[in-house]
């Protein structure tokens, strides 16, 4: 499989909408799946929440353009839907109407799924009401039931999404891990002599409890230092010599930034028992983050991207942060090799494009 769409028989649109400019993973993660997809000539319509007129407008031409082509007209949607479908009262009101429209034009639906807002929202979310939930899981089964082939983060997920919504197997492809654009550069040398791990995300107010946690269980050792990246981190209450904060950085250039003051790049959440859950069966694109930066990974035992890790030799997975202490960083088995190979694909969008062609089979 290539790194190119073979979508001879397809005329391919995808969709787009304003996506905040801070230095957060998501919207990067979408403007990179965005970016691949025109690299490879598929259309892209900007949708406006206010103009969903204008969005059919927009859908039929393409339409036309395929028709006269004598092509299937073929959509590509990044669900969640934009604008962002939070469970708040009212939400998924422009996102059905939008979803209707997409659905009654296109002629194969392909659903690239970053999130299950309906799973995600209970275990992350300000306890919303049943009502809420209720809506955004209809608006999901409905995506779920009407797209012709859907792409989930890992066979794990897609068993998942079979049992959660009854969809068929068959109709459901793998990302196994989230493609990354960045800059190029020239990875640094390391010494060995210490071992300086980064932990990167958003650090605000909502993540109190993960700060806690690393901040009182992250193993004190005079050979280990810490780097912590993210926006809106509540410097005055968190402070540890050996966790120095290096403030919010540009996604695109992060990945350098990581490789030439880091060893290792470090996944970790509160784990209650609902985020284990999840865990299981999502790539997160922090991962993804990592191996862009050329970072061996520590993440979490018993869950998805653990299991990639493993398999592929690029990093170690723990059950608890304490277990740091016990790693012997300068004798471990790191498959640096496998680790670029993954980078290089990832920048390519090789894991982007290779699902898009398996779903249009």
């Amino acid at each position: 499989m290539t790194d190119t769409i073979d979508a001879r028989d397809y005329y391919l649109i995808t969709f787009w909408s304003d996506l905040p400019r801070k230095n957060y993973a998501a919207p990067k993660v979408r403007r990179d799946i965005r970016e691949f997809l025109e690299s490879q000539g598929v259309q892209t319509i900007h949708i406006k929440h206010d103009k969903l007129e204008q969005l059919e407008k927009d859908l039929k031409v393409h339409q036309q353009i395929s028709r006269e082509g004598k092509k299937l007209f073929g959509t590509i949607l990044q669900y969640p839907l934009k604008p962002v479908i939070n469970v708040t009262r009212n939400s998924s009101d422009i996102p059905f109407k939008a979803l209707e429209l997409i659905h009654k034009i296109s002629d194969h639906k392909i659903t690239l799924v970053h999130d299950i807002k309906s799973i995600q929202s209970s275990i992350f979310g300000k306890s919303p009401s049943n009502s809420q939930l209720t809506e955004t899981y209809d608006l999901e089964l409905k995506l779920m039931l009407e797209s012709d082939s859907i792409i989930a983060h890992s066979v794990p997920m897609i068993d998942y999404l079979s049992s959660y919504f009854n969809i068929p197997h068959k109709k459901m492809f793998s990302l196994n891990i989230f493609d990354y654009k960045g800059l190029p550069f020239v990875p640094k040398l390391r010494n060995g002599k210490t071992s300086n791990i980064a932990f990167a995300g958003y650090l605000g107010i909502s993540k109190k409890k993960l700060l806690d946690m690393l901040y009182s269980e992250l193993p004190k050792n005079p050979n280990l230092n810490y780097n912590v990246y993210g926006s809106d981190f509540p410097r005055d209450f968190y402070q540890r010599s050996d966790i120095t904060y290096n403030g919010s950085v540009n996604p695109n250039i992060l990945p350098q930034i990581l490789n030439e003051n880091n060893d290792f790049g470090l996944l970790w959440d509160e784990f209650n028992p609902l985020q284990k859950d999840y865990y299981r069966m999502i790539a997160p694109h922090k991962c993804s983050l990592y191996i862009r930066s050329l970072l061996p990974l520590i993440v979490p035992s018993n869950t998805y991207i653990g299991e990639f890790v493993e398999l592929n030799k690029i990093g170690i997975t723990i059950d608890n942060l304490c277990d740091i202490e016990t790693v012997d960083f300068k004798n471990l088995q790191i498959d640096f090799e496998k680790l670029k190979e993954i980078q290089k694909k990832l920048d390519a969008g090789y894991f982007t494009m290779s699902a898009i062609n398996r779903a249009l089979r």
